[in-house]
């Protein structure tokens, strides 16, 4: 697809910062070659750098810079070309150049430039050349002429004009790579402006611009600690030149990288150097931070505090806040940390550790971070958790709190293996005894993690198997505290209430799991079996009522309803009873009659002593005489049919 051409002219309404820095694009005037028009961004009015395009219907290209510039003091919705509405959304509103179109993408690195370093270079070359020749060792020849004409001045002042000659190329060249060097950084492509910086410095070793600048690219591709070393270096250099403007900008810079790093003491110290040597600033801002880091620390340490005496939900708060601060990976560390030890947000933790694991496989903190993560899901992965941890012990034998979760996950691994296998083979009181050693011989589970939620419940259904249901029962409430939408706890609950003979509770444990998956078949059928065994429990006892057995014949039950017949007859009932005596007397008197018609038919029986109530039973023998009636009629009619 191609891209709608773009004009030169800048776009009307855009930021007054974008104008001022005079655009993140390659100057045009160094662009050779032809019909660029669709690669001029019509932000800065230059050829883009780091093209993108925009997701609205038009697709329009600009520089990443630009058009980021524009979202953040604009529109954020809204195209700057066309003015219309991103098509996904403020969340994603632009992709890149390849990504768009990679034919296209080509076609932009095979454009004709010259080195934009004005007239001290005359190199030419394709845009996908331009940061290999900037960066390069012989780079920025100035164009040489010769001539016929013989010198004849001495060869002291020749040798002084060529080093004077030197000097001043080498300090064109370097303010040359600088510009450059900024352009790059204005434009987010951080990695070329390094480049750029450490050529500059390999011509001037102590300017303080480039090390600072390039300091702040470090800074923007999160590696800190190659930026702590570039600002501390130009902090040193502006220093000795009395450079106030550097030296406090490293200053607040340092504070910045340390905090990032995590080392806020460093942070602290850094501001405080610069305060006690009398530095003039034109506001308190450099106060103020040290102050914030101060309290950054203060805080940290706090928070550390309640993490030693496992206070971990104040500590995860104190650490949240920290990270409100930008405080860094360290207290996302920290408070990853506390959350594994309250067995809560695995998810979120699994993928910051996979991320950070990604970048660098040499981190031993989140490969024990990751383990115990994968321990404590609902599978209760030890097995990959207990390969993480070697493989951070392998890196590190020294680490004596990996060395510790590795120990533990392998006991609370060999123990749930012993109970499950318990259970298996109908041993459920070794299986209860092994489930209680997983969850209790070390700190490694939290009372809230979801794999707790799980062996509270394999313990609860051992329990059950041992006509333990108050245990049972026990285990799976403390499971749904753990894992409040656990269903198999609400199951095992459910059972342990049947066995309790308490349907209705059993009953409303489900319904308030049907709430949380009111589509769950299961758990409708559940309920269906436990609204049948409640009405199981409220009919009428037919057989204590009659006094016989279960297995008595319909003439042992004949008998039995004549004897108590007499008891209960109206006409028995004495003259002096009470009301209520009169009352359960014809109640009585019913119930036998509905007893005799029940327990003498061989369906109505055989339904009642599967345990179904009497309106159950009957709605059961009428289905089976409407069936019996339709399959007689259907027979004659087809009979009939046959014989006309």
């Amino acid at each position: 697809m191609r891209v709608r051409s773009s004009s030169p002219e800048p776009v009307k309404g855009v930021t007054q910062s974008i104008l001022i820095m005079g655009g993140s694009g390659f100057p045009l005037d160094r662009v050779l070659s032809d019909n660029v028009d669709e690669f001029t961004c019509k932000i800065c009015s230059e050829f883009c750098e780091q093209p993108v395009v925009t997701l609205c219907e038009n697709k329009h290209i600009f520089c990443l810079a630009c058009l980021d510039e524009w979202f953040r003091n604009g529109d954020n919705a809204k195209c700057p070309t066309c003015q219309e509405q991103m098509k996904y959304g403020t969340d994603a509103r632009y992709e890149t150049l390849k990504e768009h179109s990679p034919v296209l993408s080509r076609v932009y690195e095979k454009v004709r430039v010259r080195c934009p370093m004005d007239d001290a270079c005359d190199w030419i070359g394709s845009c996908s050349e331009i940061t290999r020749h900037m960066t390069s060792t012989d780079a920025h020849k100035k164009k040489t002429t010769t001539t016929s004409k013989t010198s004849k001045t001495t060869t002291k002042t020749t040798t002084r004009g060529n080093s004077d000659a030197k000097k001043e190329e080498n300090d064109d060249t370097a303010d040359g790579l600088q510009k450059q060097a900024l352009n790059k950084f204005e434009a987010k492509q951080y990695r070329d402006a390094v480049q750029l910086c450490s050529k500059c410095l390999s011509i001037d070793k102590d300017s303080a611009k480039a090390l600072h600048l390039r300091g702040r690219c470090w800074s923007q591709l999160g590696a800190f600690h190659e930026a702590i070393k570039d600002f501390k270096e130009c902090q040193a250099v502006a220093e000795g030149k009395e450079n106030n403007e550097y030296a406090i900008a490293c200053a607040q810079s340092l504070m910045g990288m340390y905090r990032k790093t995590g080392d806020y003491e460093a942070s602290v110290l850094a501001g405080e150097e610069i305060l006690k040597r009398g530095l003039k600033i034109e506001n308190e801002t450099l106060e103020e931070e040290v102050e914030r880091m101060r309290y950054v620390l203060r805080t940290f340490q706090s928070a550390e505090e309640d993490e030693r005496e496992k206070r971990y939900a104040q500590a995860v708060e104190r650490y949240a806040h920290l990270l409100e601060l930008d405080c860094g990976e360290r207290c996302e560390i920290a408070r990853a940390r506390c959350l594994l030890s309250l067995g809560e947000n695995l998810t979120q933790i699994l993928k910051f550790t996979l991320d950070a694991i990604r970048r660098d496989d040499s981190r031993v903190d989140m490969h024990a971070l990751r383990g115990r993560a994968l321990c404590l899901t609902a599978d209760g992965d030890f097995e990959n958790g207990i390969k993480f941890f070697k493989h951070a012990l392998t890196q590190n034998p020294d680490d004596t709190k990996t060395m510790r979760l590795f120990k533990d996950a392998k006991k609370i691994k060999v123990s749930l293996e012993n109970a499950r296998a318990a259970h298996q083979n109908r041993e459920f009181a070794q299986a209860v005894e092994s489930f209680t050693e997983a969850l209790e011989s070390t700190e490694f589970i939290p009372e809230k993690s979801p794999v707790c939620a799980r062996i509270l419940v394999e313990r609860a259904n051992s329990y059950l198997r041992l006509n333990e249901a108050e245990k049972c029962a026990a285990d799976a409430r403390k499971a749904l505290s753990a894992v409040d939408d656990y269903k198999p706890a609400y199951f095992t609950l459910s059972n342990a209430y049947l066995k309790l003979k308490e349907p209705k509770k059993a009953k409303d444990v489900l319904e308030n799991l049907q709430k949380i998956l009111p589509d769950d078949a299961e758990t409708k059928a559940r309920i269906e079996k436990c609204n049948f065994e409640v009405r199981k429990l409220n009919r009428c006892d037919y057989y204590a009522l009659l006094g016989v057995t279960s297995l008595a014949s319909p003439i042992e039950v004949k008998q039995a309803y004549k004897k108590k017949a007499m008891e209960y007859h109206p006409d028995r009932i004495p003259i002096d009873a009470t009301d209520e005596e009169k009352s359960k007397a014809e109640t009585n008197f019913k119930l036998l009659g509905e007893a005799l018609e029940i327990l003498e038919d061989e369906l109505s029986k055989r339904l009642y002593d599967e345990g179904y109530d009497k309106e159950a039973i009957q709605e059961r023998v009428e289905a089976a005489k409407r069936s019996a009636f339709n399959r007689q009629h259907s027979h004659h009619g087809g009979c009939g049919s046959h014989h006309h």
